[in-house]
């Protein structure tokens, strides 16, 4: 009888103050709950005054007083549980311990109604379980409420130095764990589903900080993910995102976070898959958006492709993407074809034609690499409106 009770009161509850009253209607003793910093989490009697005069202004303040947590610590030295008497009230104080066998709080019931020793030991067990759980549950949410506080304070770039920075992170994570930063793009539709997404994340990413800013979702993941899960997710809500690689310098995220933006952008563009795109497939395109310095990156376009873009330019061809996806899909015209929509003899045309305005066979492997990286670099300018035609007729008119 006595257990069923016991389980109602942890099913109808929901809180700690909830299973609290809960206990106390089924023992009609005083409970008190402390955490590890000696903060009293929740408490519940009908009469305050009862609790005796030191621990009712322990309530008040909301903490034990120094002197009560050096008596109660001499007292629990090397036992779980002791009963100690202040102002003449006998109490029952009984460590709470997680599975590492770390004190996590303190359980303490008041004599009062029932005396101690005829509460049953069932009860006491109980309680102890599913408050500690509760502990343990309040402490890990509130650890992830203060590093996703931290987190958004350092993609926003509030922090004057690094210096300050580490010394926040190392106050919530005793040691340095390795991060990515998956970005996941929002547009108007998924706006509408929004709270299935965050649902969604928060199942698929346990343990990960999780911050919403402006059209985007990051998630600073430290842990295995299933790509899998990942895809289908993305697939079922037609979402975009990319993953960065292992974030060396955490200062830095907010950095990470701009140079992944736009290769996410410039990967919608180009490929428009809801997939997980992953920044360690396209090194040397994150290379060139974090050079982040357009006059550079044109420097770095090889000669002959700037021929083949003038020419482009100039007659409304599409020379360019064609030299692109043949290199690209290493020298077959299959391929080629099935990527481009074209027949393979129009392919094959405009192969002669790069050809013949480069004056070159295209079989030069290391020069393929450097066309291929030029090809990129024009791809990328490109995808942020650089104005090539501008540029163009500059080259053109200083010749």
């Amino acid at each position: 009888m006595e257990l069923d009770k016991i389980l109602t009161i942890e099913e109808e509850s929901t809180t700690i103050d909830d299973l609290i009253k809960g206990f106390y209607s089924l023992i009609n003793n005083p409970i008190a709950v402390i955490d590890e910093n000696y903060k009293i989490v929740s408490h519940f009697s009908i009469d305050e005054k009862t609790l005796g005069e030191t621990f009712y202004n322990t309530i008040k303040s909301g903490y034990w007083s120094i002197e009560l947590i050096n008596i109660i610590n001499k007292e629990l030295e090397n036992k779980d549980y002791a009963y100690i008497t202040f102002d003449n009230i006998k109490r029952l104080f009984i460590k709470l311990i997680d599975n590492n066998q770390h004190v996590i709080g303190y359980l303490v019931i008041i004599e009062f109604e029932n005396k101690l020793k005829d509460i049953e030991p069932l009860i006491i067990k109980h309680l102890v379980k599913i408050i500690t759980k509760h502990l343990i549950i309040n402490v890990h949410h509130q650890n992830i409420n203060n590093l996703n506080s931290l987190f958004t304070s350092l993609i926003n770039n509030e922090f004057d130095n690094e210096n300050i920075f580490l010394e926040k992170y190392h106050s919530l994570i005793n040691i340095d764990k390795e991060f990515k930063l998956l970005i996941i793009y929002l547009n108007e539709s998924n706006k509408k589903i929004y709270k299935n997404i965050e649902i969604y994340l928060t199942y698929l990413f346990i343990d990960s900080i999780i911050i919403f800013k402006e059209k985007y979702i990051l998630v600073f993941i430290n842990q295995n993910y299933n790509e899998e899960d990942i895809n289908s997710f993305f697939f079922k809500y037609k979402l975009y995102g990319i993953i960065s690689t292992p974030i060396l310098n955490l200062f830095k995220a907010n950095i990470i976070f701009d140079i992944e933006k736009k290769l996410l952008t410039y990967l919608m563009s180009y490929k428009n898959e809801y997939i997980l795109y992953k920044e360690s497939d396209y090194v040397f395109l994150s290379t060139i958006i974090a050079t982040n310095n357009n006059i550079l990156l044109l420097s770095l376009i090889h000669e002959d492709i700037l021929e083949i873009l003038k020419y482009d330019y100039t007659n409304d061809a599409s020379l360019c993407s064609t030299l692109f996806n043949y290199l690209k899909n290493n020298h077959s015209l299959n391929e080629c074809s099935k990527e481009l929509f074209l027949h393979k003899n129009t392919i094959t045309y405009r192969l002669n034609k790069i050809k013949d305005l480069i004056n070159n066979n295209l079989d030069n492997v290391n020069l393929n690499l450097n066309y291929l990286h030029s090809l990129i670099i024009i791809s990328y300018l490109k995808s942020i409106n650089f104005n090539f035609s501008k540029y163009l007729n500059l080259t053109i008119n200083n010749k």
